[in-house]
């Protein structure tokens, strides 16, 4: 049996190496372009990134393991599962790039897995699942109100700073902050991946392990677009803002990680930045571009859980298992 699936899940390797390539380029604009609003290069933003991307996956990606465990009470899931899993989140993770939108991984990644699974009768822990989702509901809300008291200390802490003092600060902490970010986010989303895919022989584990990151970081030079909306796009920044909401977002994010409860950076960010513009004045935030932004991580999640439904029955009928 193990031989027939060897050759099989082989086939998952170039489809999880993409949607890893895929996640660089739409994920890396939540921290790229952050640099970018706090007055970074873009080249510099690609570096401490990309970095951070394949130290978080290396180190602690291999904690998301558990999951798939707590999702389906199995330490993998079968092969068709997986198969269309890993189909659904590529495309839904293009289109939503090529629109130049920061969308979740992780969200995308659940909601396929689930509806897949479901279409295969295969068990669901609905109480992790909605632990999952509870997750993805209060923690934008805990990021804003943590942002905006990381907000206030930051600004008494520089209030005694001399102006050079307040740069240096900055040049200093926001590559680290953003090294961080990325490192949570590589351990956190790029773990659930790498574990998503049939680990059946040694090569694959070993040529996971070695790409998957490395496919992400060349994601993250073609991010340019996903950075600009994030910059540019939804609330007004500056380094401090900047600052608070990124150091917010990296903690809760390797807090999840340690509990393998997948969560998405985006929303966190995102949460934290409209949460301290909402405090400070005077009040800059597109309330059309966040509204899309929210509209397209629920719609996202639920596309791809229908659409996983909808491809599953497609392969059944066309008689084939894969």
């Amino acid at each position: 049996m193990k031989e027939d699936k060897e050759p099989l899940s082989l086939v998952l390797l170039p489809i999880a190496l993409y949607t890893s390539f895929v996640f660089g380029i739409n994920n890396s604009g939540l921290s790229t372009g952050s640099l970018l609003a706090s007055g970074f290069s873009y080249r510099k933003g690609i570096a401490v990134t990309g970095m951070g991307f394949v130290a978080g996956a290396l180190l602690e990606g291999w904690k998301m393991g558990g999951t798939l465990t707590g999702l389906t009470g199995l330490q993998g899931a079968v092969l068709p599962v997986l198969f269309t899993t890993l189909i659904i989140t590529s495309i839904v993770f293009s289109i939503f790039s090529f629109l130049g939108m920061p969308i979740s991984l992780v969200n995308i990644l659940v909601g396929s897995y689930v509806g897949a699974g479901l279409a295969m009768n295969v068990f669901v822990n609905y109480a992790y699942l909605n632990i999952i989702v509870l997750s993805w509901v209060t923690l934008p809300v805990l990021a804003a109100f943590a942002t905006i008291a990381c907000y206030r200390i930051t600004i008494k802490l520089l209030a005694n700073m001399s102006p050079v003092g307040v740069g240096r600060f900055h040049l200093i902490a926001m590559p680290v902050i953003v090294f961080y970010t990325a490192y949570s986010l590589g351990a956190n989303n790029i773990g659930l991946l790498h574990n998503l895919t049939l680990h059946d022989t040694q090569l694959i584990e070993i040529l996971l392990l070695i790409f998957l990151p490395v496919a992400s970081f060349f994601g993250v030079m073609k991010s340019g677009r996903t950075s600009r909306f994030v910059s540019e796009g939804i609330v007004g920044h500056s380094p401090t803002t900047v600052f608070s909401s990124l150091l917010v977002g990296a903690v809760l994010v390797w807090l999840f990680t340690q509990a393998a409860i997948p969560v998405s950076l985006s929303q966190l960010l995102i949460g934290g930045l409209v949460g301290v513009n909402l405090y400070r004045k005077p009040r800059v935030y597109n309330k059309d571009a966040l509204l899309k932004l929210v509209a397209a991580w629920v719609g996202a999640t639920v596309i791809s859980f229908f659409t996983a439904l909808a491809l599953h029955g497609i392969l059944v009928s066309a008689g084939g298992g894969i």
